[in-house]
């Protein structure tokens, strides 16, 4: 479900904002981590339906 997202968030860093392939590869990892966060809290999210809470979940979750 994901991976149409992840093509296009990466085509957007190469091609609009023209980031070199390490920055584009950690940013990436760091949508990596937050699709396996959404999958283990099984609150079946895609990047449509998003909320903010979901986002200070998984932030919340790197810090402590």
């Amino acid at each position: 479900m994901w991976d149409s997202y992840k093509n296009g968030f990466k085509g957007y860093l190469q091609l609009e904002r023209s980031l070199s392939d390490h920055s584009v590869d950690a940013y990436l990892h760091d949508i990596e981590k937050l699709t396996q966060f959404l999958t283990i809290s099984d609150s079946g999210k895609n990047p449509g339906n998003i909320e903010l809470k979901d986002l200070q979940h998984f932030v919340n979750g790197l810090v402590n």
